[in-house]
């Protein structure tokens, strides 16, 4: 229609711009959250997030077209992830828009997802034999999901707890079944700032990237740097045992 052709002119410069300044000094591969406008990320909000899309379609075209300009015009490691996706047939979905747009004809695009909702956790294989590339392991979405707390009401604060056996055992299942069928996983949330012992577990495990804020990324390097030489210490230490 002409009110959409006109909303996605007026939208496409201002993504390209702030996706051209965000990655001209990236050397790796960035991905682009579609998350849906709402008020506050509440739990009660979260159902709109992949369903959003499913309903409003006009938003992803947009955000579609805006990232295949940024391609065309040098900057390959653009890439989707799509958030808080639910069920197998909702990614089959968004892949099928996706591949319509023409974004797959990009031999560097990658189509990433956020495993944040248990269902993925079981799932995951899956997923993979319908085309996800890559994953990203939301820990505050996955916290709270699995343990049924909602971390925007602060009396249940104690219980919101990232490293709960349960969340733990659950982000290892993800990285590991990644790791077993040979596709990226990266971890973001809270978690690996507010427990950086756990980022040793993390490593060991076999994660891939570990994306934190700003302000924490030296630490982070030092934290897994440190998780890195163990690794390789201890793998030296079993080799001349053996020899």
């Amino acid at each position: 229609s002409q009110s959409f052709a006109a909303r996605t002119c007026h939208f496409d410069p201002i993504a390209i711009a702030a996706l051209k300044t965000k990655t001209a000094w990236l050397t790796k591969p960035r991905w682009i959250l579609l998350w849906s406008i709402v008020s506050f990320m509440a739990l009660a909000n979260y159902s709109f997030f992949t369903g959003r899309f499913l309903t409003r379609l006009e938003h992803l075209p947009t955000m579609q077209a805006a990232i295949a300009q940024v391609h065309q015009s040098g900057y390959p490691n653009v890439h989707l992830m799509l958030p808080f996706v639910r069920t197998v047939e909702e990614f089959r979905f968004c892949r099928q828009l996706v591949e319509q747009a023409g974004l797959k004809l990009n031999p560097h695009f990658q189509l990433w997802i956020m495993a944040e909702v248990p269902s993925v956790l079981f799932l995951l294989p899956e997923y993979i034999k319908a085309g996800v590339q890559g994953i990203a392991i939301g820990t505050n979405d996955l916290t709270q999901l699995l343990l049924g707390v909602d971390r925007e009401q602060g009396k249940f604060t104690e219980v919101w707890n990232q490293k709960n056996p349960a969340v733990m055992g659950a982000i290892r299942q993800l990285i590991e079944t990644a790791r077993k069928y040979k596709i990226p996983c990266s971890i973001c949330g809270q978690a690996p700032i507010l427990y950086p012992e756990i980022i040793e577990q993390l490593v060991q495990w076999g994660i891939t990237s570990i994306s934190v804020e700003p302000e924490a990324v030296q630490r982070t390097y030092a934290a897994i740097a440190r998780a890195e030489k163990r690794i390789i210490l201890e793998a030296a230490r079993k080799q001349s045992n053996t020899d």
